[in-house]
């Protein structure tokens, strides 16, 4: 008697638990683009021009841009967030502007400070740090960001000592981030049936 009420008791345990456990499997990339329309000029005055998602600017020579916008999270996450991955793409002259500083910031704190010497046609092509001309930067150990956070760019013009040149355009066109996040899913009703107590 004390057996049997003992097996109906492991069989209602167990189905409880089946309704509440989960597994965790891979991680799920979920991509968030920064539109460059999303970047304002710091510093340095600058002419802006939009097309689209995609934001030209124009500086004086010798200019310093610094163009921020902030770091978007996933939809729906409720705080921090892992981030995996990061690509500016952006559209430059070969003897125009250059991208030479990548960050990551939180007022005075720097999350990421990245330098780089990039410049041309970035609108696709991508080219991983430590690469000198890098648009790219990955961790293996995703970076923990939270709202507040912003990604700023350095942009420096070129200009002429003995005349005056055309600085050339820099088209900025997104700023590409990876986040990853587990996916959990609820048990198959075989492996429900597999979790099993002592009898």
């Amino acid at each position: 008697m004390n057996t049997r009420r003992f097996r109906r008791l492991s069989v209602t345990l167990t189905f409880g638990l089946s309704l509440t456990m989960s597994r965790v499997t891979p991680a799920q990339t979920i991509r968030v683009d920064i539109p460059g329309a999303a970047f304002t000029p710091t510093l340095s005055k600058a002419t802006i021009q939009d097309f689209g998602r995609t934001r030209r600017f124009r500086a004086a020579a010798f200019a310093k841009l610094i163009l921020i916008a902030p770091l978007r999270l996933p939809p729906g996450t409720p705080g921090k967030a892992d981030l995996r991955r990061l690509v500016v793409h952006f559209r430059s002259t070969q003897s125009g502007p250059r991208l030479r500083t990548v960050m990551l910031r939180s007022g005075e704190f720097r999350l990421l400070d990245r330098a780089t010497d990039a410049v041309g046609d970035y609108s696709v092509r991508v080219t991983n740090y430590p690469n000198p001309v890098a648009n790219a930067w990955e961790w293996k150990d995703p970076l923990s960001v939270a709202p507040g956070i912003v990604v700023q760019l350095e942009v420096q013009f070129p200009g002429g000592i003995d005349s005056q040149i055309n600085t050339g355009d820099f088209d900025l066109i997104s700023v590409e981030t990876d986040f990853v996040r587990p996916l959990r899913q609820t048990l198959t009703p075989k492996e429900r049936t597999s979790i099993q107590l002592p009898h």
